[in-house]
C-alpha cells in the first residue's frame, strides 16, 4: 500500500469517534415508493384548488413533464431523504411536507401558468451575515471583504430578513465569512422570522460546536450544509489554510446530524480533483459520514482565484455531469443525493440573478449569486424590489437565463 492510499484510508476512518449513529440514508423500495407518490397526489390536489378545470390541470401536467424533461432529460426521482419528520430531495428545495413547500409550489406553478394563489418571489436568499472569517480558502469569493469592520448590525439584518419575508422567501441561508462567528445573531434573527422562512446555514465547520448547534436547532434551524473541499485531511486542510479544517468539518457534520438538521457537504473541484477517482473517494467519504446531500461546485475566477486560470475545461465538465447522471442512478441509490447546479444551467439556463434567488453580500448588497461578484444595488433601499426585477431581466453573464 503506497503513502497515498494509505492517507486516503486514514482520512476515511478518521475521527471514527466524530461519527453519528443518526445516518440520512435515502429511502428505499416500498417506503420510498409510497412518499414519492402520495406527495404526487397532494400536488395534483393543489392544482385543482387553484385552477379549478380538469382541463385547464391536463393542461398544464403536459406543460410540467415537457420542462421537466428539457430540465433533467429522463431522470426521476430515485432518492429521497426524511429528516426529522420532513422528506427531501433537492438541496434547495424545502421538505416535502413542511410549511414552506406550499410557497415554493404555488410559485413554480404561477411561472408555468398564472394563477390568483399568492406566491413566493424567490425560493432561495443567500445572506453573507458577516465578514469575519480565521480561514484563508484557496477559493474564497469574499477574499477582498474578510475581516473588514461589519456593515450589517442588527437593524440592517432586521430589515433584509424582513424584507425577504415581505416579498416571500422559501428558503435563507446565512453565510459569510464565517457565519458561526455570529451565531447569537443567528439564534436571534430565526426566533424572530423564522416561521416565514426555513432557515439554513453554509459553514466550513469553525466554531460549530455541540452547544452552537443545539442552539440553532432550537431557534429553527433547517440544515446545514459543510463546507469539505477533499477527503484527504492534509489537502483539505491545505485548500482551507487552516490546520484543524478537516476535523472541524468532521465535527461539523456529526453535530448537524444529531440535531437531525438536513447535512450536506459542499466541494469545490479544481483542475487537480475533477476526475471520477476523486469523486468515488470523497462519496465514498459522504456515506461514511452519513450526509444526505453532496454540492459540487465549480471553481470560478472571482475573490481568491481572480485573474486566475482556474476553470474546469470541457473534458472535466463532462465527468462532473456523466458522474452526477450515474450517481443519482439505480445502482448507486445507497449514497447521498448528489447536486450539480452547473448541470441543470448548461442544459436549462441560470435560474439565480433575480430569477429564483439572490445573494446579498457583506454590504448588503444585492449579486446574482456569490460568483457573480457584481453590485446590482442595496438590498436596503426602499426599490430593492426593482432592483431584483431588474435582475432576472438581465440575467447572471455566465449562463442564459432560465425560460420561466
Amino acid at each position: 500500500m503506497d503513502s497515498t492510499q494509505r492517507r486516503i484510508d486514514v482520512s476515511l476512518r478518521s475521527d471514527q469517534s466524530l461519527r453519528s449513529d443518526l445516518k440520512q440514508k435515502p429511502l428505499k423500495g416500498f417506503w420510498r415508493f409510497c412518499i414519492v407518490n402520495r406527495q404526487k397526489w397532494r400536488n395534483l390536489v393543489a392544482l385543482f384548488k387553484i385552477y379549478r378545470s380538469f382541463f385547464q390541470v391536463i393542461d398544464l401536467l403536459k406543460v410540467v413533464r415537457n420542462v421537466r424533461k428539457g430540465f433533467s432529460g429522463d431522470q426521476k426521482i430515485r432518492k429521497v431523504i426524511k429528516v426529522d419528520g420532513m422528506y427531501y430531495w433537492r438541496l434547495n428545495i424545502p421538505g416535502w411536507n413542511s410549511p414552506h413547500f406550499k410557497g415554493f409550489l404555488y410559485a413554480e406553478l404561477n411561472r408555468l401558468k398564472p394563477h390568483s394563489e399568492s406566491t413566493n418571489r424567490l425560493l432561495n436568499a443567500y445572506v453573507a451575515i458577516t465578514k469575519k472569517c480565521p480561514l484563508k480558502c484557496e477559493h474564497c469569493f469574499e477574499w477582498n471583504n474578510l475581516n473588514k469592520p461589519e456593515v450589517l448590525h442588527d437593524e440592517q439584518l432586521d430589515q433584509i430578513i424582513s424584507k425577504l419575508q415581505q416579498i416571500g422567501t422559501s428558503i435563507i441561508s446565512f453565510s459569510g465569512g464565517e457565519p458561526l462567528l455570529r451565531v447569537a445573531e443567528m439564534e436571534r434573527l430565526m426566533n424572530k422570522f423564522g416561521k416565514g422562512s426555513a432557515f439554513w446555514v453554509l459553514t466550513s465547520g469553525f466554531n460549530f460546536s455541540d452547544k452552537h448547534a443545539k442552539r440553532l436547532k432550537n431557534a429553527g434551524l433547517t440544515g446545514v450544509v459543510v463546507s469539505l473541499d477533499h477527503w484527504d485531511s492534509v489537502e483539505h486542510d491545505r485548500f482551507r489554510g487552516h490546520d484543524n479544517a478537516f476535523s472541524d468539518a468532521i465535527k461539523a457534520v456529526k453535530y448537524s446530524l444529531d440535531y437531525k438538521l438536513v447535512t450536506a457537504l459542499s466541494v469545490c473541484l479544481t483542475k487537480q480533483t475533477a476526475n471520477e477517482d476523486f469523486l468515488m473517494r470523497y462519496m465514498a467519504l459522504a456515506k461514511d459520514l452519513g450526509v444526505g446531500f453532496v454540492q459540487l461546485l465549480e471553481p470560478k475566477p472571482v475573490g481568491h482565484y481572480a485573474g486566475m486560470d482556474i476553470s474546469l475545461n470541457r473534458a472535466q465538465l463532462e465527468c462532473m455531469d456523466q458522474f452526477y447522471e450515474k450517481m443519482n442512478s439505480r445502482e448507486y441509490e445507497e449514497f447521498p443525493i448528489l447536486i450539480s447546479h452547473s448541470y441543470y444551467q448548461r442544459r436549462f439556463g441560470c435560474m439565480a440573478a433575480g430569477n429564483r434567488s439572490v445573494y446579498i453580500d457583506t454590504d448588503g448588497d444585492l449579486q446574482g449569486c456569490p460568483f457573480c461578484q457584481r453590485k446590482e444595488g442595496s438590498m436596503l433601499d426602499e426599490d430593492y424590489l426593482k432592483t431584483i426585477d431588474r435582475m432576472a431581466k438581465t440575467g447572471c453573464g455566465s449562463y442564459e437565463s432560465a425560460p420561466f
